[in-house]
């Protein structure tokens, strides 16, 4: 279903042979869903495979964000502060720094025009799945896949994945000791 004209009209010619829709203006922005053009294009199939990736991460993202919290609300109805801290506190900080970092970086990424170009220099879009990969692996580089502060080479976002990595480590030891360890002082205690 169209909801008004598409943004883009007429074909040319590139130079591998293939032809390509022009753009009727480079202020045109479809408002709600995707050009019906699109259906026509021939990367039509991994640009919906993309589309549709992307949009399954932040449903999924989203759905365990919420079971958390709906995890949260039971430990402070049942009055279990001991699960409240040493569960859901480091459970929500560990999946907003990851995960929660990769929807924000999906939505980042939608609202840039790709190329950029800073200084002469053009960025391309990067991949998520790069970008995620060097989060964990490059200990938060993003020298290869720049998002956001072109103009400082990605350095802020080298930062901040930096510290997002930093404190998506420190939950893992708040999830798996502190709990088993006071519920062990404890039986001692009531022996």
């Amino acid at each position: 279903m169209c909801i008004r004209d598409s943004c883009y009209s007429g074909t040319k010619a590139l130079p591998t042979g293939e032809e390509a829709y022009v753009r009727t203006s480079t202020d045109c922005v479809y408002p709600f869903g995707v050009d019906p053009k699109w259906y026509l294009a021939s990367n039509k199939l991994s640009f919906f495979n993309s589309l549709k990736m992307k949009l399954a991460i932040i449903l999924g993202v989203t759905h365990m964000v919420l079971g958390i919290f709906l995890k949260a609300a039971n430990t402070i109805y049942f009055k279990q502060f001991l699960d409240f801290w040493f569960e859901f506190i480091p459970q929500i900080l560990f999946m907003l720094c990851t995960f929660g970092y990769m929807v924000v970086t999906i939505f980042i990424k939608w609202t840039i025009s790709w190329p950029v170009q800073v200084d002469g220099k053009f960025y391309q879009p990067p991949s998520i799945i790069s970008l995620f990969i060097d989060l964990v692996l490059g200990v938060g580089d993003a020298s290869n896949n720049v998002l956001f502060d072109f103009e400082n080479g990605g350095k802020l976002q080298t930062k901040v994945q930096m510290a997002l990595l930093l404190v998506a480590i420190i939950q893992v030891p708040l999830m798996l000791f502190p709990k088993p360890i006071l519920i062990y002082c404890l039986s001692l205690i009531h022996i």
